[in-house]
This record gives C-alpha cells, structure tokens and sequence, in this order.
C-alpha cells in the first residue's frame, strides 16, 4: 500500500503524531535516564525548528506527542531528528544495534476543539487502558500529567553526541567523560488552542476531571474483563530487546474531528491536494517550466534543484 502523503494545511491545528518500535519491542522500556534523554531530545528539536508541543507520552513500545507545527517540510525534520536521537540514546543504553521504528511515524490533524480534548484524553490515558498501572501517576515513563497539573514543564537532558564523538576523536587517550557534554533541558508543554483562553487552574481542573474519568473507566473495563493490572514494577522488569507475540494496530484515520461532514471534505481536499502534488512532480520530471507543489506538502529534495542542462 501506497503511504500517505504528509500534509498540513493549516499551521494553527495541532497534530497527534504516533510512532511504533520496531516489530512491537519494548525498546522504549522506561527507565530514569532514557525518560530524561527523551525529553531532552524532544525539547531540543522543539527548540531548533519551532514546534510547539501540548503533549508527550512514552509507552514501551511506542511514543506519541501532540504538536503544532508550522508546516510539513519543518514536521519531517523536527521528526528526523527526534527519531534519529531517540534511537542513538536508545542504542546506548539499552546496547540496540538494529534499525529502531516500525515504519514512518503517524501524523493526524486535530480538526476541531472537542477533538484536541478527546486526544488529550487519549495521550493520558494509554498506561490505564493498556493495564500497565492502576493510576496514571504511577505510570513510569514520560507522561504529561504532572506537568500539565504543575508547572507546565518536563525535566530533561540534551547530550551533544557530535562534540561528545569529536571530543573521543582528538582525545582517544583520555577518558572523556558523557556528563561533560550533557545539558539540562525542560519542556515546555504549551496548552491547547481550545485551552488557551483558560487559566492554568481551569485547565489543571480539566485534566483532573480527565484523569478520574479515564481511571474509572479503565478499573469497570478491568472489573468487566476480569483483567489486571501488570505493575510498574513488572514493566520496568521487561527487557527492551522483548518482542510480544502479537501486535495490536488499529487503522489510522486521516484527520480528528467529530463530524463525518468534516471527515468528508478533508478527504475531498486530500484528494485534491494528492492530485496538485502529482502534477507538480510529473512536470518537474518532465522539465516543464515552474512546478507548482500544493500548500501543505513536504518538497522533493531535487526541487530545490536546477534541471540537468540538456545534452550538446
């Protein structure tokens, strides 16, 4: 199957992204350094392209953020990088030496304010709803609850592997210590557009009423399944390299939003801009003058490039 196009036409909607680790495997197990290093990874790419992010979970096999971006081509390198370091850190610590993603992460736009909330709750709730812990505080790895609760900001570290790698190169003698090039980072969970207009105590009274409502519901599903709930102390005992038996992925919709009216006209303009990017390609193979690429896209590399002089 072809995969979709990335797209965002509208810089001021926030956008779900998803991605998956390779084959299911709990390369994402979580542990106080990696919890660290994740979020200093995500803060420093926030910070060098610009992405506002509203959330942040990692779960053992998969991690997922609710971002705003200014456009697809500053999406796929803010993504480049995160996914890139994420893997790096990974490798390190827990000594991972084959490719980490399962495929291309997911990006869905969130279409409308009753959306970003039902996705908020969603982000929150993936510890409870998968029974790893009983209570989203007890959930080990990079949660949004108590910073969203609090201060609004995630602690974290940035480790410059490049200086940290020339630093070895010059030095190949000397024990060239990792904390040396290591740097605090924080952050920032920006709210919502539909929550911007409340206070923090609003919003903290809003994700209090999340986090009761989605406990509740995961302890009836529990008391209905006859389920129970692994622990924090057996997640953390998994080791990373475990690949479960099965996987359970659901298909990915094009957009959030809550009307199928909705639904409809972002698939029509999907649609319509599949179609825009198609021509713009096929000119530009072509040689055909200006190649007019739709709003929204991600640029071919060679379209920043001058077409091959033709042969004398």
């Amino acid at each position: 199957m072809a995969r979709k196009m990335r797209y965002v036409p509208d810089a001021t909607r926030p956008i779900e992204i998803t991605v998956r680790c390779i084959q299911g495997r709990y390369l994402l197990r979580p542990s106080p350094t990696l919890d660290r290093r994740v979020i200093g990874v995500v803060a420093h790419a926030a910070e060098k392209y610009g992405v506002v992010v509203h959330g942040i979970n990692t779960m053992s096999n998969h991690y997922a953020l609710i971002v705003t971006v200014p456009d697809a081509a500053t999406m796929a390198a803010f993504m480049c990088l995160v996914n890139q370091q994420i893997s790096i850190e990974v490798g390190h610590l827990h000594d991972w030496k084959g490719p980490m993603w399962q495929g291309r992460y997911h990006a869905i736009v969130i279409d409308d304010e009753a959306s970003e909330v039902e996705r908020l709750r969603y982000l929150l709730s993936n510890c409870v709803k998968e029974n790893c812990t009983e209570r989203i505080a007890e959930w080990p790895g990079v949660q949004s609850d108590a910073a969203l609760l609090g201060s609004g900001k995630l602690k974290g570290e940035w480790v410059d592997r490049t200086a940290l790698h020339a630093a070895r190169l010059m030095n190949p003698d000397a024990d060239v210590d990792e904390a040396d090039f290591t740097t605090p980072m924080h952050l920032e969970l920006k709210p919502l557009p539909s929550l911007a207009h409340l206070s923090h105590g609003q919003r903290a009274t809003l994700v209090r009423r999340i986090i009761r409502e989605v406990e509740a519901a995961a302890a009836e599903e529990r008391r209905r399944t006859g389920k129970s709930v692994l622990g924090a102390a057996r997640v953390l005992a998994m080791h990373p390299h475990h690949r479960p038996a099965s996987m359970d992925e659901s298909p990915m919709p094009l957009v959030h939003t809550t009307t199928k009216a909705t639904r409809k006209l972002w698939r029509a303009a999907y649609a319509a801009f599949v179609e825009a990017y198609r021509r713009a390609a096929d000119a530009l193979r072509a040689h055909r003058g200006k190649c007019n690429f739709p709003e929204g896209c991600v640029l071919p590399l060679h379209a920043f490039c001058d077409p091959p002089a033709a042969a004398t």
